[in-house]
């Protein structure tokens, strides 16, 4: 008879609490984006089908493709907020290079006017505008809340992109925003 109970205990709704609790941490850590303030590297990487933004943005240029050219239409949405942070910027493209490698390439030039040759590799722009296109990737291309975690985000970049950037990030209040700073502003 004690061996039914026993049985019977293994089966108990109290026994399933930790497979349930593990859902729902799982499920709650999804929704965490925690962002690194170190970013190296974030131009170029290889290709890839991977639509999460690593924290430190090394797979930038990776995810900026599959947007690119899996939705146009919030990667149209994604070039409006780069250009209100960065109005010299004029697009963005994500191209193919050797290796099975893409990288990011600055317009700062009209795309009209076809002088890819002047485009400018993201790795020679600067942390700044790698760190607000990673920032603003993450922001847009949630399709559920999230509280997102974002280290210095004003290290190297100007007090009016910063401003700026801020001002579109409260354009998306279904995210929560921990910002860590140093800045007084």
């Amino acid at each position: 008879p004690s061996t039914g109970k026993i049985g019977r205990a293994k089966q108990s709704p109290q026994n399933n609490l930790p497979q349930v609790a593990v859902r729902i941490l799982s499920t709650f850590q999804s929704r965490i984006y925690v962002f690194r303030a170190e970013r190296l590297n974030v131009g170029e990487c290889p290709i890839g089908v991977n639509p999460i933004l690593a924290s430190n943005a090394q797979n930038l240029a990776e995810v900026l493709h599959l947007l690119q050219s899996s939705n146009p239409a919030r990667y149209k949405r994604f070039m409006k907020d780069v250009r209100t942070v960065f109005p010299d910027i004029h697009d963005i493209s994500i191209v193919p290079v050797e290796n099975n490698r893409v990288r990011i390439n600055v317009w700062f030039v009209e795309p009209i006017t076809e002088r890819k040759d002047l485009t400018v590799a993201l790795a020679d722009c600067g942390t700044g505008v790698g760190q607000a296109l990673a920032i603003l990737y993450v922001v847009l291309n949630s399709d559920h809340p999230r509280i997102i975690l974002i280290d210095e985000p004003q290290s190297f970049l100007h007090p009016g992109a910063i401003r700026k950037l801020f001002d579109i990030l409260k354009r998306y209040p279904q995210h929560q925003y921990i910002v860590t700073t140093h800045s007084p502003t």
